[in-house]
């Protein structure tokens, strides 16, 4: 999910687990474009119409990837 901490402050967090990005971003925007970028290894998964944003150990565990 990502989270509005104010005014220009916004968080990834994994909808699995919890985890947050070290990274905070200046915008909607550039969050989105951090989880495009499949070298940080965040995922989106629509699921029944709502989305979740996946952290790479919980998308690797959930797939079954090997490290």
């Amino acid at each position: 999910m990502i989270e509005k901490d104010g005014e220009h402050e916004f968080t990834l967090i994994c909808d699995e687990c919890g985890t947050e990005t070290d990274e905070v971003f200046d915008s909607f925007t550039d969050v989105v474009d951090f989880k495009k970028n499949k070298e940080n290894g965040w995922h989106s998964v629509n699921e029944d119409d709502e989305w979740e944003d996946l952290c790479p150990d919980c998308w690797n565990r959930i797939h079954n990837v090997n490290k």
